[in-house]
């Protein structure tokens, strides 16, 4: 494993026009699964896990004779209960497992986000992005081969998938293989020139390879794109090395340091947010169903529809 991060690009669903809501969704599980998706971009990751909650116990919770009379009505085959006894009609509730399975890798839950990208996919197997972030959990386990699988499924999915293409050429550079990578890599900047994790990774690939000036070049475009991009910067830093200019290496490295510390900051802010909601006295979610996660590091990757977030990513 190189010795700074790269970005693995994980999605969430962001809103109900990109995918179709069964009628059976009650306008309850709507407003939670919205509710996730706001305190998830606001970094309130344990508020997220439980808005997904709430989301998936109102989109999942009917009698048995209402799973029947749903499965009749929308011809979707209820899932096996999860560990909640949760069973599952509604295709909308895989758009939750998987949003909530970020929320836990975002929080280096990693077996956590598994077990709810399994859900996802168990109740919508076409489901392109859930192995995405599936691949990403992988990764973040040590499991490159098993993560290369899961994003190639994706891959044939939406061949088109720039972030898809994106995450499986850094998993092909991990493996050694550097042709496969660079032809990935090329073709997610052929599909989607504004990504700018592309760049960042086409500068990592080359700056393994030796190739400085090109990597430079990558490096520079990947943070025209997002100045914000923590690695990107260290990937600069690190190819000043390389060539001998320790002052521009020292200035990239700076900056790298000091957007980490912002980050820091701002997510120290949000679980001071999130404990004074939590001391106004929120109520539990539905049916006494709430999660607990432990905390941990992630890497990074898209909302299930459409947002992209950068670097062995998690929130740089």
């Amino acid at each position: 494993m190189h010795c700074y991060r790269v970005v693995l690009i994980l999605s969430v669903f962001i809103s109900f026009g990109l995918f179709s809501v069964s009628a059976q969704t009650s306008e309850s599980a709507i407003k939670h699964f919205n509710n996730g998706n706001n305190r998830y971009h606001e970094g309130n990751l344990d508020a997220a896990i439980e808005e997904f909650s709430r989301a998936i116990v109102l989109s999942s919770s009917l009698s048995p004779s209402n799973r029947k009379s749903m499965q009749n009505a929308t011809g979707f085959a209820a899932a096996e209960p999860d560990s909640g006894g949760i069973w599952v009609v509604d295709p909308f509730t895989a758009r939750a497992y998987c949003n909530r399975g970020l929320a836990r890798f975002q929080k280096d839950d990693f077996d956590g986000s598994i077990s709810d990208f399994n859900r996802a996919l168990g109740i919508s197997p076409a489901l392109a992005q859930a192995y995405v972030n599936r691949g990403a959990a992988k990764r973040a386990k040590g499991d490159l081969e098993g993560s290369l699988l899961d994003i190639s499924r994706a891959i044939k999915l939406d061949p088109r998938s720039a972030e898809g293409l994106t995450n499986r050429a850094e998993v092909l550079q991990e493996l050694r293989r550097s042709a496969e990578a660079m032809a990935d890599v090329n073709r997610a900047i052929s599909l989607k020139p504004d990504l700018a994790a592309a760049y960042y990774v086409r500068g990592w690939i080359r700056q393994i390879n030796r190739d400085y000036d090109e990597s430079l070049s990558d490096y520079n475009r990947a943070i025209k794109l997002d100045a914000d991009m923590v690695w990107a910067y260290m990937g600069r830093g690190a190819v000043w090395v390389q060539k001998d200019e320790p002052d521009r290496a020292i200035s990239d490295f700076d900056r790298a340091i000091q957007l980490e510390h912002k980050r820091v900051r701002d997510d120290a802010r949000v679980r001071q947010r999130g404990q004074a909601d939590d001391e106004g006295g929120r109520p539990p979610p539905p049916g006494g169903h709430r999660e607990s996660v432990s905390a941990s590091s992630a890497t990074s990757a898209r909302d299930c529809e459409g947002l992209e977030l950068s670097s062995r990513s998690r929130r740089s």
